[in-house]
């Protein structure tokens, strides 16, 4: 099974949003509140995709918390 982990950011905010500085690429992205959801659910831990997708259930779709792996997988966040 594929563990989900952090990648190597730095998170913060301007203008009330928040955003990601990609250390690896040096790519800045602005996250929605599903994708904070996501980075904030694993923390320092690994997760299973199936656990966290779970964990975010109350408040967040399925399929839209899949999709934010996804991009944030993508982005190598």
């Amino acid at each position: 099974m594929n563990l989900l982990r952090r990648g190597e950011y730095h998170a913060f905010e301007a203008d009330g949003a928040r955003y990601v500085y990609l250390v690896p690429s040096a790519a800045v992205f602005r996250l929605d509140d599903t994708s904070q959801a996501v980075l904030d659910a694993l923390g320092e831990n690994d997760i299973a995709p199936d656990t966290l997708i779970g964990s975010l259930g109350a408040r967040f779709s399925a399929p839209t918390v899949h999709n934010a792996i996804g991009e944030l997988l993508a982005a190598r966040a």
